[in-house]
Protein backbone atom coordinates (compact mmCIF):
# COMPACT_ATOMS: atom_id res chain seq x y z
CA UNK A 1 0.00 0.00 0.00
CA UNK A 2 1.48 3.33 -1.06
CA UNK A 3 1.51 6.32 1.25
CA UNK A 4 0.29 9.49 -0.41
CA UNK A 5 1.32 12.92 0.79
CA UNK A 6 -0.73 15.76 -0.63
CA UNK A 7 1.30 18.91 -1.28
CA UNK A 8 0.42 22.47 -2.23
CA UNK A 9 2.59 25.09 -3.89
CA UNK A 10 1.70 28.70 -3.15
CA UNK A 11 2.97 31.50 -5.37
CA UNK A 12 1.44 34.96 -5.65
CA UNK A 13 2.28 38.30 -7.14
CA UNK A 14 3.35 41.26 -5.01
CA UNK A 15 0.40 43.16 -3.54
CA UNK A 16 2.35 46.21 -2.48
CA UNK A 17 2.87 45.69 1.26
CA UNK A 18 4.04 43.05 3.74
CA UNK A 19 0.81 42.81 5.75
CA UNK A 20 -1.44 42.08 2.77
CA UNK A 21 1.09 39.56 1.42
CA UNK A 22 1.13 37.71 4.74
CA UNK A 23 -2.67 37.67 4.81
CA UNK A 24 -2.86 36.48 1.20
CA UNK A 25 -0.46 33.60 1.95
CA UNK A 26 -2.38 32.71 5.13
CA UNK A 27 -5.62 32.60 3.13
CA UNK A 28 -4.04 30.33 0.51
CA UNK A 29 -2.59 28.09 3.24
CA UNK A 30 -5.99 27.71 4.88
CA UNK A 31 -7.56 26.86 1.53
CA UNK A 32 -4.84 24.31 0.79
CA UNK A 33 -5.32 22.71 4.21
CA UNK A 34 -9.08 22.58 3.66
CA UNK A 35 -8.37 20.83 0.34
CA UNK A 36 -6.26 18.22 2.14
CA UNK A 37 -2.70 19.53 1.74
CA UNK A 38 -0.28 18.10 4.29
CA UNK A 39 2.81 19.94 3.06
CA UNK A 40 2.87 23.52 1.75
CA UNK A 41 5.71 25.18 -0.13
CA UNK A 42 5.82 28.96 -0.41
CA UNK A 43 7.87 31.04 -2.82
CA UNK A 44 11.12 32.56 -1.65
CA UNK A 45 10.65 36.11 -0.34
CA UNK A 46 6.96 35.30 0.03
CA UNK A 47 5.97 38.58 1.67
CA UNK A 48 8.11 41.05 -0.26
CA UNK A 49 8.79 41.93 -3.86
CA UNK A 50 11.39 39.80 -5.63
CA UNK A 51 14.34 42.15 -5.44
CA UNK A 52 17.27 39.83 -6.07
CA UNK A 53 17.82 41.13 -9.59
CA UNK A 54 18.49 44.69 -8.37
CA UNK A 55 20.38 46.26 -5.48
CA UNK A 56 18.26 48.95 -3.87
CA UNK A 57 18.77 49.83 -0.21
CA UNK A 58 15.04 50.19 0.58
CA UNK A 59 14.65 46.44 0.12
CA UNK A 60 16.88 45.82 3.15
CA UNK A 61 13.92 46.91 5.30
CA UNK A 62 12.33 43.51 4.61
CA UNK A 63 15.15 41.69 6.41
CA UNK A 64 14.30 40.00 9.72
CA UNK A 65 16.57 38.92 12.57
CA UNK A 66 17.48 35.25 12.86
CA UNK A 67 16.39 33.25 14.84
CA UNK A 68 13.87 35.59 16.48
CA UNK A 69 12.20 37.20 13.46
CA UNK A 70 8.40 37.27 13.15
CA UNK A 71 8.27 34.86 10.22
Amino acid sequence: MANVVRAAIVQTEWTGDKESMLQKNIDYARQAAADGAQVMCFQELFYSPYFCSVQENEHFDYAEPIPDGPT
